[in-house]
């Protein structure tokens, strides 16, 4: 017992340098731009998708199509 209480206490009264919270800081900003940049990006291909989505796939007319089909119904089953 009195070996894991002086065990403890040389840990406590271990001093650790200024060096261990700058390298910290650098690695958290490192991530915070890299999860930053992963946002950007993904908002970024969704805007494209969008895009392309609106300029490339022509619009359907869908009463235009439907009053056609029904008057092309209605001419078959009138002979």
């Amino acid at each position: 017992m009195c070996e894991i209480r002086n065990f403890l206490y040389k840990i406590l009264r271990l001093k650790l340098s200024g060096s261990l919270v700058v390298e910290g800081s650098w690695i958290m900003s490192i991530c915070l731009v890299l999860v930053g940049m992963g946002i950007l990006l993904g908002y970024r291909v969704y805007a494209q998708s969008v895009n392309y989505i609106l300029s490339e796939i022509p619009q359907v007319d869908v009463v235009r199509n439907f009053r056609i089909a029904t008057t092309v119904k209605d001419l078959i089953n009138q002979q």
